[in-house]
């Protein structure tokens, strides 16, 4: 397939919670739909998907909070306080419940709202989402050959490799000018590539570690989806394992694997996304299915 950059038809704009700038779509009556990955805000990479989630609700996006290097040594607070950033945000924007979207590493951030505060949160929905496993052993490999390109390879191979690692082989055969660009965009505007090295590896690595446990799973009631990838070609996840792993972990959520796709799915086949989820969001939002 063909990737065209998309033009956003819904009208956005900019509000600040305390120090924090959030863009935002509002609709009058829809609920507020927080999108949540660890990418800066002006990155872009929700504008595939931003004009389709308007159709259910209040869309927001706000820049999550690098933890220092000393608050990675403990995962579970680093979560919890993104999590309490996420409540924050929504009181600030008039919404005392949220709906809460989490992407890769967003989605340890929305497993956290669910299990800590979910009276907060309406539904979840998670794509593309990190678990245990009973054998890491490829993933642990995987992650050291990241630190290692973070590290002495360059960032812009490093930004290379993650976008390899997301698309699947035939998108990137096809479309490697927009995977040129979309380096030179995340090199140009991502916080997190531009952290030092060290800091960046570390974050690297608590990201494809999970400290919930499985009671705290077992226990969330809150309405989830789990959209999972089939592919993982660079093994550094996440992938269809994981989600299923997870689905089996949080009773009553649904379950969906994105066939032939990686982690970027909402990169590059937005209108799979939509198929996955719209009878989950038009539940949720109470429109008629």
């Amino acid at each position: 397939m063909s990737m065209n950059r998309p033009t956003i038809l819904t009208q956005q704009t900019l509000e600040r919670v305390g120090e924090t700038e959030v863009k935002i779509s509002r609709s009058r009556g829809k609920p507020l739909l927080l999108l949540v990955r660890m990418a800066s805000r002006g990155m872009g990479v929700w504008d595939t998907s931003w004009d389709y989630l308007a159709e259910y609700f209040t869309v927001a996006q706000f820049d999550l909070k690098m933890p220092s290097s000393d608050e990675m040594g403990d995962p579970a607070s680093v979560f919890l306080g993104l999590a309490q950033d996420c409540v924050r945000i929504a009181q600030g924007l008039g919404f005392d419940r949220f709906h809460l979207l989490g992407w890769t590493g967003g989605a340890h951030v929305g497993l956290s709202c669910a299990v800590k505060f979910p009276r907060q949160l309406a539904s979840l929905t998670l794509v593309a989402p990190f678990s245990r496993l009973p054998d890491a052993r490829a993933l642990s490999v995987a992650s050291e050959f990241m630190a290692v390109l973070m590290e002495h390879g360059g960032r812009e191979l490093y930004a290379y490799y993650w976008f390899l690692a997301g698309f699947s082989p035939a998108f990137v055969r096809r479309n490697f000018s927009e995977i040129e660009r979309m380096v030179g965009a995340r090199l140009d505007g991502d916080r997190f590539i531009k952290t030092n090295a060290d800091n960046a590896s570390q974050w690297s690595r608590v990201l494809r570690t999970f400290s919930l446990t499985d009671e705290e799973l077992a226990a969330i009631k809150v309405p989830t989806l789990i959209i999972g990838p089939e592919l993982d070609p660079a093994h550094i996840g996440p992938n269809a394992e994981m989600a299923e792993a997870l689905h089996k972990r949080i009773a009553g959520s649904e379950l969906v694997i994105g066939t032939g796709y990686g982690s970027l799915m909402l990169l590059e086949a937005p209108e799979a996304f939509q198929a996955a989820s719209r009878s989950f969001f038009k539940t949720v939002t109470n429109k008629q299915v």
